[in-house]
């Protein structure tokens, strides 16, 4: 959650150039919340992001289940 924190502080979100790397950047953001840590947690960036920025995939919906 800190790498996410610096990752929209800013300009910082430069550094995630194009839709692919977003997209790769959010499923293994999910995937290792998913794991690490308790739903309750993670729901309120979930709901942040999807489906605003983030269309995630039926194995990240898989972790969230």
């Amino acid at each position: 959650k800190r790498i996410h924190r610096f990752q929209m502080t800013g300009s910082n979100s430069r550094f995630i150039p194009d839709g692919f790397k977003e997209q790769m950047y959010y499923t293994n953001l999910f995937r290792l919340l998913f794991r690490f840590d308790i739903p309750e947690h993670v729901m309120p960036l979930w709901e942040s992001v999807v489906p605003n920025i983030y269309s995630p995939s039926i194995n990240i919906i898989e972790d969230l289940i």
